[in-house]
C-alpha cells in the first residue's frame, strides 16, 4: 500500500516517518523539490492522500484530490468557512470517497472513560517553539492562530467523555502569547488556556482533579492505519461540522480583536498577529520561501511599520514610509502589491476609527473617480463638486464671516436676477450622473435670493439632490407656504451659532436672531410632519475651544424643539474650529470633548433625541469613541496648490464668478479676487472656464493667510493631491501603493457635499 502526502513542512515529514515505521511507502507533493518525488497532485498514484499543507490551501487541495477520486485525510483546521465545508463534504459523497479530518486524539485511549457529567473543566495547553516533537523541530505555524491549531483537539478530547457535541463559546480573548476562552456544554463549564512559545505545560483538571491526556504516543499510527483500512467510522468530515462551526465562530471573534489590537497597539505581539494574515500571501508571492524563512519576520515588521505610518497620517507619502521602515523602493512595491489583496490589512488602515472619515468620505471616493489623476496630469475634468453661493444679502453680522463688513456686502438685485438664467443653464447642462454634484450655500444668506425656487426646480428636474445651507432666519411658515419648491431639496441645514439668545446676539449682532431661528425650527418640523414631507433637516454646529460644554446646551435646545414640535431634527453635524489648530490644542479641549461626547451619547437614548444622527466629521469621530486623535489634518499657506483643483471643486457666486476655493466665494472678501478663474454666462460655460484655467491659467500668487479661503474638505483634498503627486514622483503611484480601494476607477465619487450621514436615511416622523 502507498500513501500520498501533500505538504513539505515539519508535519509532512512526521507523517512520512509514521508511514515508514508502519512499512508504508509514500509519495510526496510539495513545493520543496528536495522532498518531492511527484510533479503535481494529479500525479499522485495512491488512492489515499494525507494533506498537511498550509491551512489556506486546504480547500483547493482537497477539492482537486476529490475530483481525482482520492480518499483524503486532511489536517485541521479543515476549512475556512462553512460554505467550503458543505461543498467538500458533498463532493466526497458524490465521488464515493472517504474524507476525514486529522483529529488524532480521537484515537487516544488515555482520555476514555472519564467522568461523564463534570461541572468544571480547566484545560491548559502551552507549547514551546524550538523543541523536538516527533523527532522534528517544532516551530509554531505563523499562518494560523493557536486557537485554530489546537482548538479542534480540545473539542475532540472533550467529546470523548462528554455526552453532547453542542458547545457554546461564551468568551474568547487574545492574549500576549495565545488565546483564553470559555465555553459551555450542557451543565459543564469549560475554560481553556492556549499559549505559544512559553514554558511547556499541558494538563486538564476535571472538577479539580488532574488528568493526563499525553500518555498515548501511538495516535498517529492508529489514525494512519484506520485511514488506509477504509474505515469510515472515525473522524469523518461529515460528522464534524460542529467542530468547524465552533472554530470558525471563534476565529471571527478573534479577527475583530486582532484589528483592534493592531490599530491601537494593545499588545506586544502585533507582529505575530499580522503574521496570521500575511504569511501565506508573502509565501505565495515569493517574497519569502516558506514559513520557516528568516526573512518572514522582516516583512512582518515592514507591514507593522506601514500600518503605523497610516495610523498617524492617512496622507503619508510612500517616500516617507520607505525611509521610516528602512525598505528599498522595489521591496516596498512588492510588499504593497501583496498587502492590496489582504482584507485584514486594508481594514487595519482604512477602518481605523481615527481616520475612517478621511478614507471613506474623501480619499477613496476621489481616488476611485480618477479625478486625482486629472489634477496631477493637468487634464480637464468637469468639477465633481460645485457650490452655488447665491445669497443676495444677510441679516446677520457674524464676527467670523468672511464677507467685507465695511461695505455691507450684498449682491445688486438686478444684476443677480440677470445671472439667474446663466445659473439655470449651468444646472441644465451639467452632467447629472452624480446627484450630489451641486450644493446651495454662500457667504450671504441663501434664502435671500429671489430666484432660489427657480434654481431648486431646475436642479430637481435634472435629478440633482441639493443640500442647502441657511441661517434659518427667513425659514418661517409663511416662507414655506410661498415657496413650495423648497421641499424638492434633499437636505436643509441651519448653521447654529449658539444655544441661547445671549450667545446668538454676541455672534450675529442680531437681537432677535436666536428667538426667530428657534421658532422657525419648531414651525418647520410641524409643517414637515403635517404635510408628510421627506426633506432631511438638521443643524451644523462648530465647537469652539473653551466652549465644549456648550454642546450639552445645544442638546437641551434640540430636545426642547423636538418636544414642542412633536417631531425630531434628523441630524446635527459637529465640527471643530480647524482654522485655528494651535488654539484648539492650547485649550486642551480634546480631552474635554471626549467627556462631553460620552454625555452626549448617553443622552441620545432620551425620548426626544433617540432618532438624532450625529455626524462628528473628520477629526471628532474618534473622540466620540473615547479614542485619542489629532486635530483635523490641514495644510499651511506654503502647501496650497497655486492652480487649485477645479476638476474636483469650484464655487459659482450669484454673479456667475467661478472661484477655486469655497471660502473665497464671499462677496468683496479681501483678496478673494485672486481666486476667480472666470465667469459663467450664456456665452462662457463652466466647461470652458475650467478648461481654460487648467490649460492657460497663471498660478495664483499665494499670500500669507490664504488658507482662510479653504474649508475642511478643501484642506483634505489639498493633502490628497500633494500626497498623490509626491508618490507619483517617487515611482509608486496608487496602483503600486498598499491601499486597494484607491485603485478602482468609477464614474463618480460617492461623497456628499456637506451632510455625511446615511444617504438612504429616512426622515424622522
Amino acid at each position: 500500500m502507498k500513501l500520498g502526502i501533500v505538504g513539505g513542512g515539519r508535519w509532512a515529514k512526521v507523517i512520512q516517518q509514521v508511514a515508514h515505521n508502519n512499512n508504508i511507502q509514500t509519495e510526496m507533493y510539495t513545493n520543496n523539490a528536495a522532498l518531492c518525488n511527484v510533479k503535481s497532485i494529479n500525479d499522485i498514484s495512491s488512492d489515499y492522500v494525507w494533506v498537511a499543507n498550509l491551512p489556506d490551501d486546504h480547500y483547493k487541495t482537497v477539492k482537486q484530490l476529490l475530483l481525482n477520486s482520492k480518499n483524503v485525510l486532511i489536517e485541521k483546521p479543515f476549512v475556512q468557512n462553512l460554505e467550503q465545508y458543505e461543498e467538500l463534504v458533498q463532493l466526497a459523497n458524490d465521488q464515493g470517497c472517504i474524507l476525514k479530518v486529522g483529529y488524532e486524539f480521537a484515537y487516544s485511549d488515555s482520555i476514555n472513560e472519564l467522568l461523564t457529567t463534570p461541572n468544571i473543566i480547566d484545560i491548559v495547553w502551552h507549547s514551546n517553539d524550538n523543541t523536538i516533537k516527533h523527532n522534528e523541530l517544532y516551530i509554531s505555524d505563523p499562518t494560523i492562530s493557536v486557537f485554530e491549531d489546537v482548538g479542534s483537539h480540545i473539542l475532540i478530547i472533550l467529546s470523548k467523555f462528554l455526552s453532547s457535541n453542542e458547545y457554546i463559546l461564551t468568551d474568547i480573548t487574545q492574549t500576549e502569547n495565545g488565546v483564553r476562552y470559555t465555553m459551555q456544554s450542557g451543565v459543564t463549564h469549560i475554560s481553556v488556556d492556549l499559549q505559544r512559545n512559553v514554558l511547556e505545560d499541558r494538563h486538564m483538571k476535571i472538577d479539580g482533579i488532574a488528568y493526563d491526556f499525553n500518555m498515548d504516543t501511538t495516535t498517529l499510527d492508529k489514525q494512519l492505519l484506520d485511514f488506509l483500512s477504509h474505515n469510515d467510522n472515525i473522524n469523518l468530515a461529515s460528522d464534524h461540522r460542529w467542530v468547524d462551526e465552533f472554530i470558525i465562530n471563534g476565529v471571527t471573534s478573534l479577527r475583530e480583536q486582532h484589528l483592534d489590537i493592531v490599530r491601537f497597539n494593545k499588545l506586544n505581539n502585533i507582529t505575530d498577529i499580522i503574521g496570521l494574515y500575511i504569511s501565506k500571501p508573502l509565501i505565495d508571492a515569493g517574497l519569502v520561501t516558506s514559513r520557516y524563512d528568516t526573512t518572514l519576520i522582516d516583512y512582518l515588521k515592514y507591514t507593522v511599520g506601514i500600518i503605523d505610518c497610516y495610523k498617524h497620517n492617512p496622507f503619508v507619502t510612500q517616500q516617507y514610509i520607505s525611509e521610516t521602515i528602512n525598505i528599498n523602493t522595489q521591496q516596498l512595491i512588492q510588499l504593497n502589491i501583496v498587502l492590496q489583496q489582504i482584507s485584514f490589512i486594508q481594514e487595519c488602515i482604512v477602518g481605523d476609527i481615527r481616520n475612517t472619515q478621511y478614507w471613506n468620505s474623501t480619499i477613496i471616493p476621489l481616488s476611485q473617480s480618477g479625478t486625482i489623476n486629472n489634477v496631477l496630469n493637468n487634464e480637464y475634468g468637469y468639477p465633481l463638486r460645485i457650490g452655488l453661493h447665491i445669497g443676495q444679502s444677510c441679516m446677520f453680522w457674524c464676527h467670523f464671516c468672511g464677507r467685507n463688513m465695511d461695505t455691507n456686502a450684498s449682491y445688486k438685485k438686478p444684476q443677480l436676477r440677470a445671472t439667474t438664467p446663466d445659473l439655470i443653464n449651468l444646472l441644465q447642462t451639467a452632467p447629472n450622473n452624480d446627484p450630489y454634484r451641486f450644493y446651495l450655500s454662500g457667504g450671504l444668506e441663501t434664502l435671500t435670493n429671489p430666484d432660489l425656487m427657480k434654481l431648486i426646480k431646475a436642479g430637481y428636474d435634472r435629478g440633482f439632490k441639493f443640500s442647502l445651507y441657511t441661517n434659518g432666519f427667513l425659514l418661517t411658515e409663511k416662507y414655506l407656504d410661498n415657496n413650495p419648491d423648497i421641499w424638492d431639496l434633499e437636505v436643509l441645514r441651519i448653521s447654529l451659532y449658539g444655544s441661547n439668545n445671549e450667545v446668538y446676539t454676541h455672534v450675529t449682532k442680531h437681537a432677535q436672531g436666536f428667538t426667530r431661528v428657534k421658532q422657525n425650527t419648531i414651525d418647520f418640523l410641524k409643517y414637515r410632519k403635517k404635510h408628510n414631507k421627506t426633506l432631511r433637516f438638521g443643524f451644523n454646529y462648530i465647537i469652539l475651544p473653551g466652549f465644549e460644554n456648550d454642546l450639552l446646551k445645544v442638546l437641551d435646545l434640540i430636545e426642547e424643539v423636538n418636544s414642542k414640535a412633536n417631531d425630531q431634527i434628523d441630524f446635527i453635524t459637529l465640527r471643530e474650529n480647524f482654522q485655528q489648530p494651535n488654539e484648539v490644542d492650547s485649550f486642551g479641549n480634546r480631552e474635554k470633548l471626549k467627556e462631553v461626547f460620552k454625555i452626549v451619547e448617553q443622552r441620545r437614548t432620551s425620548t426626544h433625541l433617540n432618532k438624532l444622527h450625529i455626524d462628528y466629521g473628520y477629526a471628532l469621530n474618534a473622540l466620540q469613541q473615547d479614542i485619542d486623535s489629532p486635530t483635523m489634518h490641514c495644510i499651511t499657506d506654503a502647501q496650497m496648490l497655486p492652480k487649485g483643483f477645479p476638476q474636483i471643486d469650484v464655487v459659482v457666486d450669484a454673479y456667475g464668478h467661478v472661484y477655486l476655493c469655497r471660502e473665497a466665494g464671499f462677496l468683496d472678501r479681501p483678496g478673494n479676487d485672486r481666486y476667480i478663474i472666470g465667469q459663467v454666462n450664456r456665452e462662457n460655460s463652466l466647461e470652458q472656464v475650467v478648461d481654460d484655467w487648467i490649460q492657460h491659467g497663471e498660478p495664483i500668487d499665494v499670500q500669507p493667510g490664504d488658507t482662510k479661503f479653504l474649508d475642511s474638505y478643501e484642506h483634505i483634498v489639498s493633502l490628497l493631491v500633494r500626497q498623490s503627486k509626491a508618490d507619483k514622483q517617487f515611482g509608486i503611484d496608487e496602483s503600486l501603493g498598499p491601499i486597494q480601494s484607491k485603485m478602482t476607477t468609477v464614474s463618480t465619487p460617492s461623497i456628499q457635499a456637506f451632510y455625511q450621514g446615511d444617504t438612504n436615511a429616512t426622515v424622522n416622523k
